[in-house]
């Protein structure tokens, strides 16, 4: 008497063999197929990795513009609050003045960005930012100042900058 005969049944061509309802021979993948998958599911890691790092880099310079435009916005309510009075009392505060006199020039020096073409130009408290503006008197009314504030910075390795204007109206 044989102890260890096994009893199955083979089926089809494909040499599976059952044993008590299970089927042994080729179950799992192959070696190939774990190794086609794991390059697959690699590439798609890889791929969303360096979409985060662009959208990390889009969200820095984001930032950088939106700081940049609100020194730039806080600068122009800084000057707007200025007294501007070209007659006796209050005196012309110093930083409304257009110091290189371009104010009827044909742009009128509104758009002036360096140290030595601007009217005026401070750097933010943060020291990354560089605010430049410029002033012309009379540009679009008699007993008007249109300001110009321009703010520069290096961001990515690249020259970027903001700028922006208004019309300051004399008060009489």
């Amino acid at each position: 008497m044989a102890a260890n005969v096994i009893k199955g049944t083979v089926t089809g061509g494909d040499c599976m063999v059952e044993e008590k309802g299970i089927k042994v021979g080729q179950a799992g993948f192959s070696i190939i197929e774990v190794m086609i998958g794991a390059a697959i599911f690699a590439f798609g890691i890889i791929t969303v990795a360096g979409m985060q790092i662009t959208g990390t880099g889009g969200t820095a310079v984001a930032n950088q513009y939106t700081e940049a435009s609100t020194i730039g916005m806080d600068k122009i309510e800084e000057l707007i609050a200025l007294p501007f009075n070209t007659y006796d009392s209050p005196p012309l505060d110093p930083a409304l003045v257009d110091r290189d006199n371009d104010g009827g020039a044909g742009d009128k020096g509104l758009f002036d960005a360096t140290a030595g073409t601007a009217d005026n130009s401070e750097i933010d408290p943060s020291g990354r930012y560089t605010i430049y503006w410029n002033v012309a008197d009379d540009d679009l009314s008699e007993f008007t100042k249109t300001v110009s504030v321009i703010v520069v910075w290096n961001g990515n390795g690249m020259q970027r900058s903001v700028s922006m204007q208004r019309v300051i109206p004399q008060i009489i």
